[in-house]
């Protein structure tokens, strides 16, 4: 009896004990909401912004980091986890920003991605959402407290999470905006390079019927000043941008204003085939950077040693053992055999044939105006000491107070840094931290290549160019074209030049006395060159010879994938990517000191850029 006593009061107790932590709240760092990109869909291929909003629950402050890791579905980590520093004040619920690298096949539930945060508290959380695989995002800007109320006809996004840099904004199409929003001096220059880069801004009436004035740099934004009440059709361009305004506000975004302003961009598949020759460009990248760096062993004497060897050893050691009955001898020429040529086989294979830290790079370069640029880079590290190594491409600090160097390079202002290590079926020792200032801090082994790629806007080469005779063909083809070179032109490091015209590129050639670009070969349609595989320089890069091709062809082998992934990061409706009053230049040349890893221990660098910018037309070109 006392036996069932005792048994029903811990029953008792276990069950009181049970429902008093059930319900009780919970009580540490808690996740509220994630946000992927701008309206919760992503394109493949580019840099996608996660808003993760977290709030402290505790009654202490939390110092610490928030770590964003992509997982198996056995939980193992692929790739480097993204890194963010966060302190909150007991109560306190603020944003953390993530810039995540998005490949073809990581929309949907492919992966498991983990957010874990360490510090003065510890925890980790599988993410429930998952970023959609859809065209770029068309959004409404709405004021930080002005999400709550209203419907509209697009999505709305707070203003507060736009993201401070332009290499966050590839999967951003069209912004609807109403006012002036409350924004860092990052997050409107990053709005502006957005916008010059091919941007659509559609600006509404606020309050009273009036549109907004914006101050600088959002003045291109504001209505002429002669006309307050612009026309349905009256747009106005910056770069590649457009800017419409329009008169009505935002509760009049019907479906019928939407579809007769909005271009038809047609279904999209949710799980959408690998793109041609997208992933074989970052192989063929990715090869040739291994090859770059790989010793030129001397195979003939490798072999011819390695014949010796084995004649030494057998029929030698038979014919020794058969002609001394001292089997001590006999182990004694083995174990020499064996000493020596180890020493010789270490001597001749090792590595160490000259070999330098080396950082090998291919990169495309869009235009944001002067000399700034928006650039997507692919690149190799390779070292000879194994270590953890800090990849950036920050301000070089030794450029700093420093008047022997280039006044260029010391005003060097590189910006929007944004790190990945795409391709991985694997960990990756390291971890990045994504953003303004953004780093990789990485293990790299001894004589072995990191390949990573990264976006950053840099300072870069001002291509003075302008366009001395054009004439077109009945059929809008270009039949002449003659670029003037400006004296302050870098021509010296122009290896190669296209210009597309009428959606066809075309080769362009130096004139006879180097001062003009003129029209040369066709190569084919956008469409055509944009899917194009390039199956021959990947079947050389399995030859057995590539190897021992020197770095200037190897380096040619990638100037034809290079220029299909620029025409892939074209828009789908290539008219509007590619606008008729226009040319789309593309000049391929060495890569300028600004665009290198910023670390002593990398000093030898080298690498090629495809720089990418317009040239308007003159009215009246026939």
């Amino acid at each position: 009896m006392n036996i069932n006593a005792a048994k029903l009061r811990r029953t008792i107790l276990g069950l009181l004990s049970l429902l008093l932590f059930s319900s009780a709240p919970a009580y540490g760092v808690e996740i509220d909401d994630v946000l992927w990109g701008f309206d919760g869909t992503a394109t493949g291929r580019s840099f996608l912004p996660v808003h993760v909003l977290v709030r402290n629950e505790t009654g202490d402050p939390f110092t610490g980091f928030l770590t964003l890791e992509k997982e198996v579905q056995l939980g193992n980590r692929i790739g480097a986890g993204l890194i963010e520093a966060m302190v909150l004040a007991p109560g306190q619920k603020s944003w953390v920003h993530f810039y995540v690298f998005l490949d073809n096949g990581d929309m949907g539930q492919v992966w498991n991605w983990r957010l874990r945060w360490s510090g003065t508290q510890r925890g980790t959380i599988e993410l429930e959402s998952f970023p959609k695989q859809g065209p770029k995002a068309r959004v409404l800007l709405l004021e930080r407290d002005g999400l709550s109320g209203g419907s509209f006809g697009v999505p709305v996004l707070s203003e507060e999470l736009f993201p401070p840099m332009v290499t966050a904004t590839d999967s951003l199409d069209t912004v609807f905006l109403d006012h002036v929003p409350r924004w860092q001096e990052s997050q409107r220059e990053a709005f502006r390079d957005w916008l010059y880069r091919g941007g659509h801004v559609h600006v509404l009436q606020g309050a009273g019927g009036v549109f907004p004035r914006f101050p600088a740099p959002l003045e291109v934004l504001n209505a002429p000043a002669d006309d307050a009440t612009p026309s349905e059709s009256g747009i106005s361009r910056i770069g590649r941008g457009v800017i419409t305004h329009q008169q009505r506000n935002r509760f009049e975004l019907d479906r019928s204003f939407l579809k007769q302003t909005l271009p038809d961009r047609g279904q999209v598949d949710p799980k959408p085939a690998m793109s041609v020759g997208v992933e074989e460009s970052d192989n063929s990248f990715f090869s040739r950077f291994n090859q770059m760096t790989t010793p030129r062993h001397n195979w003939l004497a490798i072999f011819l040693l390695g014949i010796v060897y084995w004649l030494m050893l057998f029929p030698g050691g038979w014919i020794l053992g058969r002609s001394r009955t001292d089997y001590r001898v006999v182990l004694a020429a083995l174990v020499t055999t064996i000493g020596l040529f180890s020493v010789c086989f270490s001597y001749i294979g090792a590595r160490g044939y000259d070999e330098t830290a080396t950082v090998n790079s291919v990169a495309v370069a869009h235009h944001l105006g002067g000399n700034r640029w928006d650039v997507m880079q692919w690149s190799g590290v390779f070292v000879t000491d194994g270590g953890r190594y800090t990849i950036t491409h920050a301000e070089h600090s030794s450029d700093r107070g420093n008047p022997s160097r280039d006044q260029t390079t010391i005003n060097r202002r590189n910006s929007g840094l944004l790190y990945a290590t795409p391709g991985n079926n694997h960990a990756v020792a390291g971890s990045i931290d994504n953003g303004p200032g953004g780093r990789m801090e990485v293990d790299i082994p001894p004589f072995t290549m990191r390949p990573f790629l990264h976006r950053m806007k840099a300072s870069g080469p001002s291509w003075d160019i302008e366009i001395a005779r054009i004439r077109f063909a009945d059929d809008r083809s270009l039949e002449k074209l003659s670029l003037q070179l400006q004296p302050t032109s870098p021509i010296s490091t122009l290896r190669k030049s296209w210009v597309i015209g009428n959606l066809t590129v075309f080769q362009l050639k130096p004139s006879s006395d180097g001062r003009e670009l003129v029209l040369g070969n066709k190569l084919g349609h956008v469409s055509t060159l944009k899917k194009q595989p390039n199956q021959s320089a990947m079947a050389n890069s399995r030859s057995w010879d590539t190897q021992h091709r020197p770095t200037e062809q190897l380096f040619e082998e990638m100037h034809q994938p290079l220029l299909s992934e620029m025409l892939r990061q074209l828009d789908p409706t290539l008219k509007e990517a590619l606008r008729s009053d226009r040319l789309r230049l593309l000049l391929l040349a060495d890569q300028p000191e600004s665009f290198h890893v910023d670390n002593p221990q990398l000093r030898h660098q080298v690498g090629q850029v495809l720089f990418v910018q317009d040239l308007i037309i003159p009215l009246g070109t026939p």
